[in-house]
């Protein structure tokens, strides 16, 4: 493989293909868009005209035995996830995969297999929300202790799923292609937060419903987990807010964090997360103070004046408009090519992406069956073995 600037390609010609694509633009030193594949020809080519790819192609074996690709980015639904990028894998590429690792646990494995059978390769998961800087400043101070015992936890995700969204793809939130619904579909990213600050689950429950939107799986869900450690986290997530919202909350000895992440524009608009510090007593609170990941800014004011402006010039200069490498996937994108040129491990490697795909099966095996169920899942758990045949919650229409 040839050094930077790598040659991309990407599979799958949805929105998020998109959000790759814009990332990679905005990094010209390490990427070079090659080939976007799309079983839907029109597409592909929708994209590769947008984003200025070399080509566009319905023929995904062909594009991965093209020399001049070294990276592969999986942008596809779930279900493919693993069979696309165990491919690309075996072609002797590097891989970064949309999130989740897989849409269930034997699917993970088996890519996981694959990917210890190619050493050579690099493959990384996309949790971007690694990236937010708070949340950086957040897993620093559970890690250096300055919270205390993490003693309990919260997640709560929100966000409203409209009509549209539903008529855009076939069967959105399916068992069979995503997994699961909100949970595996939204919620999925706050579970990888978790793992990163509360280590292994131990037991979980959970119950779920679908209200109001036409899913097969659940479109809300609420429950709790037990940590190895001890700690306790309670969860809620759902489609049917009227808000796109989250928080992650840590509860120490000593003091709490909260980290929300409110929407502030479409993608790629700037996103941040803020970060809110509370300590009971004074020595406590004036120690956070000091630390100097204690008092990141917390307003996009200033992030988002300055989209508005960029855009607006590229618009009057007749350009395309490339946000900054600090937007949506690209500090993921960039930290993944670094790793690549480098020789660094994956910022997310297989098994650490499993770990949340690994709760949310055993938070659905708890819903279905009404009983708490213990971690790790094993082959021969309901949990691991399969999703559901039909529909595990009522369907409102």
């Amino acid at each position: 493989m040839s050094g930077p600037p790598y040659g991309i390609g990407v599979i799958g010609a949805g929105d998020i293909s998109r959000l790759h694509a814009l990332a990679c633009r905005g990094l010209p030193g390490l990427a070079k868009l090659v080939a976007v594949a799309d079983l839907d020809g029109e597409r592909a080519e929708q994209v590769r005209r947008q984003h200025g790819f070399e080509i566009a192609t319905t023929d995904t074996a062909a594009m991965l035995a093209r020399d001049d690709i070294d990276v592969v980015s999986v942008c596809t639904r779930p279900n493919l996830h693993a069979r696309l990028a165990g491919m690309a894998l075996e072609a002797g590429k590097h891989v970064l995969c949309e999130k989740p690792l897989a849409h269930n646990l034997p699917d993970c494995d088996a890519l996981i297999e694959t990917a210890d059978a190619h050493p050579e390769a690099l493959l990384s998961v996309v949790y971007q929300w690694r990236n937010d800087r708070h949340f950086q400043a957040l897993r620093a101070l559970v890690d250096r202790g300055d919270l205390g015992r993490p003693l309990m936890g919260s997640m709560v995700v929100r966000t409203n799923r409209g009509a549209a969204y539903y008529q855009d793809g076939a069967a959105r939130e399916s068992w069979a292609l995503d997994g699961g619904g909100a949970l595996m579909v939204i919620g999925i990213h706050q579970l990888d937060l978790l793992t990163t600050m509360f280590g292994e689950a131990a037991e979980c429950s959970a119950r779920m419903d679908t209200f109001t939107k036409p899913t097969e799986a659940e479109d809300s869900m609420a429950g709790w987990i037990r940590f190895k450690s001890g700690a306790l986290v309670t969860l809620a997530c759902s489609v049917c807010d009227h808000e796109s919202n989250f928080d992650v909350t840590v509860l120490g000895e000593r003091a709490s964090a909260r980290l929300n992440g409110a929407r502030r524009g479409r993608p790629p608009a700037p996103q941040e997360c803020r970060l809110t510090l509370h300590a009971a007593s004074r020595g406590d609170r004036m120690a956070l103070r000091a630390g100097r990941l204690a008092d990141l800014p917390h307003r996009l004011s200033a992030p988002i004046l300055r989209s508005r402006v960029r855009r607006t010039a590229d618009r009057l200069l007749r350009r395309p408009f490339v946000p900054p490498t600090s937007w949506w996937h690209g500090p993921m994108v960039e930290e993944f090519l670094v790793a690549v040129r480098d020789g660094h491990p994956a910022p997310v490697p297989p098994r650490q992406a499993r770990r949340s795909v690994e709760i949310a099966a055993a938070l659905y095996q708890s819903a279905r069956t009404g009983e708490t169920v213990s971690l790790p899942l094993r082959q021969g758990d309901p949990g691991y073995d399969h999703l559901p045949e039909a529909p595990a919650v009522r369907a409102v229409r």
